[in-house]
Order: C-alpha cells, then sequence, then structure tokens
C-alpha cells in the first residue's frame, strides 16, 4: 500500500508539473490571442474613421450654375444664345465635405462580443430554429464588421461614381479650353485698345482715389481738431476751477503764514534776538519728549531766507503732543523731512503750534540739509 501511495503522489506531481507547463503555455498564446484580438478590433475601429457614415444628401433645391454659350460669337447681338446643357446631369451632392464618420466608440461592447447576448439573461443568445449561438447580425462582432463592410463598398461605389462625373467634367472643360482658344485671335485686338481704355480709367480712378483719400483725411483732421478743442476747453474749464481752488488756498496759506511771522517778530523782540516761545501769543514753551515713529505731516510752505518753514501737522500727531504736555510747555522735537519714500532732506526743529488750525512753525536745520525744501515734502520721525 506505501509503495502505491508513493507512485501515485509521484504521477500527481508529474501531471501537477504537465499542468502547470501547459497552463503557461497556453497563457502565452492566450496572450497573443487577446493582443491580436486588439489590435484588429482597434485597427477596424481606425478604418472605420475614415468612411462616412452616411451617403452625401441630395439638395433640396439644387444649384443654379451659369450655363456655357455654344453659340457663334458674331457682330450681331444674340439675346438669346444656346446655352450648354451639362449641368442638368451634374451631381452637386458629390462635392460635399465634413462629412459625418462612422464612429464604433458607441459600439465597442458590440466589437468585442462574439456572440449576440441576450439582454434579459446577459448570456449568449440561441437561434429558435436551430438552437445554435447567434455569431451574426446587430450586438456581435461580424455585425459590426458587416456594417463597416457596407459603408466601405457604398463609400467605394460614390468614389466610383465620383471618378465617372470628373472624366465628364474634364470632357466639359476640354470643349471650353477650345473653344476659348478659338477666340483669342480676335480677342487679342480687342483686348489692346480695352487696355489701352483700362489704364486711362486706371489713373482716373486712382486720381479720384486720391482726392477722396485727401478729403477723408481733412475730414478726419476737422474732426480731430474739433475733439481737441473740445478737449481743450474742458480743460481750460478745470484748470480755472483748479485755478480759483488754489487761489483761495494761497490766500489761507497766506494769512496765515503773515500771522505766524507776526508771532515770530514779536517772539524775536521778546528773546533778545533769540525765539521766546513763551512770549509769542498763543504759543506754548518747549521741552523734551519722546514720540512715536511714522510720517506727522508735510510741509505748507519754505521761507529759506529766514530759513523756517510752515507745516501741516497730523491730528493724530497734535493730541499726541498736548497730551504729553505737563507744564503747558510744547515738547523740543526734531522732525526730518524726505522726499517720497527715499530722498533725505533735512531736520526742522518745531518752535511754535498753531492750535485749532494743526500748523507749526519749524526752524530749518541747515547742518543737515541735504538740499531745498519743497512744498509738500513729508515730515516724519524715526
Amino acid at each position: 500500500m506505501g509503495k502505491f501511495l508513493r507512485i501515485l503522489v509521484v504521477l500527481i506531481l508529474l501531471l501537477t508539473i504537465g499542468s502547470l507547463t501547459l497552463a503557461c503555455l497556453l497563457f502565452t498564446k492566450r496572450e497573443i490571442l487577446k493582443g491580436r484580438t486588439q489590435k484588429l478590433e482597434n485597427g477596424l475601429i481606425k478604418i472605420a474613421r475614415t468612411l462616412e457614415a452616411e451617403p452625401p444628401a441630395v439638395p433640396e433645391e439644387p444649384e443654379s450654375y451659369p450655363a456655357r454659350d455654344v453659340s457663334d460669337c458674331t457682330e450681331e447681338p444674340n439675346d438669346n444664345p444656346t446655352r450648354s446643357e451639362f449641368w442638368n446631369t451634374y451631381k452637386t451632392e458629390l462635392e460635399s465635405l465634413d462629412q459625418d464618420i462612422v464612429d464604433l466608440k458607441s459600439r465597442t461592447r458590440d466589437l468585442m462580443s462574439y456572440y449576440k447576448i441576450d439582454p434579459v439573461t446577459t448570456k449568449p443568445a440561441r437561434d429558435a430554429i436551430s438552437g445554435l449561438r447567434i455569431s451574426e447580425g446587430d450586438g456581435t462582432t461580424q455585425g459590426v464588421i458587416d456594417d463597416v463592410l457596407d459603408r466601405a463598398k457604398a463609400q467605394y461605389d460614390l468614389l466610383t461614381e465620383t471618378r465617372q462625373l470628373l472624366t465628364t467634367l474634364r470632357i466639359e472643360l476640354v470643349d471650353t479650353i477650345n473653344e476659348l482658344n478659338g477666340h483669342k485671335a480676335t480677342l487679342r485686338e480687342k483686348l489692346a485698345h480695352i487696355v489701352d481704355l483700362n489704364n486711362q480709367i486706371s489713373a482716373l480712378n486712382n486720381t479720384i482715389s486720391d482726392l477722396r483719400r485727401q478729403i477723408e483725411e481733412l475730414t478726419e483732421n476737422i474732426r480731430s481738431l474739433e475733439g481737441d478743442v473740445a478737449n481743450l476747453q474742458q480743460e481750460k474749464t478745470m484748470l480755472e476751477e483748479e485755478n480759483e481752488g488754489l487761489k483761495i488756498k494761497a490766500e489761507e496759506l497766506s494769512g496765515i503764514i503773515q500771522d505766524l511771522r507776526g508771532k515770530l517778530d514779536i517772539a524775536s523782540r521778546g528773546g533778545g534776538g533769540g525765539i521766546n516761545i513763551g512770549a509769542a501769543p498763543g504759543a506754548i514753551a518747549t521741552t523734551r519728549v519722546d514720540i512715536g515713529p511714522g510720517v506727522k505731516g508735510d510741509i505748507a510752505s519754505v521761507d529759506q531766507e529766514h530759513l523756517f518753514v510752515v507745516m501741516n501737522l497730523d491730528q493724530a500727531f497734535i493730541e499726541e503732543l498736548l497730551s504729553v504736555l505737563t507744564d503747558g510747555r510744547l515738547p523740543l522735537i526734531d522732525l526730518l523731512v524726505k522726499r517720497g519714500e527715499e530722498q533725505f532732506i533735512t531736520k526742522v526743529r518745531l518752535r511754535q503750534l498753531k492750535q485749532g488750525q494743526n500748523l507749526a512753525i519749524g526752524d530749518i536745520l541747515s547742518d543737515w540739509q541735504q538740499g531745498p525744501i519743497e512744498v509738500g515734502d513729508l515730515i516724519f520721525i524715526q
């Protein structure tokens, strides 16, 4: 019994090895068949894209083309010449472009189904008579191939018909060329005179075109000048309004400067040549205090002769100054002057504060001056 079992085990092992070998071989064949089938499917899809889905439709209203005059040319007028009947048999639909092509993407499942699938049982359908599986017709690979072949045959027939029509068109074209060549000898003599007249007409037309162009340019210049006049008039009105505003502002600043100069004169007379802050009306005496950094105002007026400036100070800065007063004395602060964001100009020392108008007077510290102070320069503290 033991020998029999050993022999049976060896036999099963050999059969297993053989089965594994056959499975590997069959898997390789399967991959080959699968790859060939997929390439055939993809090739059929690509070929289908070169076929028209439907034949070109005949237009409901046929095109009307000018018929060739086949009557002889004579000096006598002919209002009703004989016309060629070529266009009566011409098929305009053969010229149709951008026709819809066969798209098999929607039939991918049919292309991959060798047998027709019953939609109810989802199993291969069988013929009602023979009982065999259905491998032809809609829903099968053969059905898709038959449809593509039908469209290929229809397109081939259409191509054949187009070639026949091209032959007819070539004959008509040759006849037309021969007829035109026969009339060229007579026409050349007449064309020489026509060309001369056309040259004269062209010269006159060029003259007319130049005159019209000049008229258009002059008209455009007039419109442009009218627009410029309107813009200048508008700018003039705006400048006049701005000038009136500047005059009012200048008068206000002039009054403030005169008031401040009067206070400076009073302060100078009271301090023996120096500036006595406490002696000037409305002035607050000075002391030292720390103030937070940032822009505090700008320059309203400059007096280079007496080295002082009138400053517009921010309300927040003035409130900050007043908040640190302990004995009624104005803090002694050196303010920096800059133009823009980077250019440092000089330092000014706060001397007098005009309460209620956010104005102040400051002495220009000439030792720090890097350039002339201008109205609008920024006052800041680092």
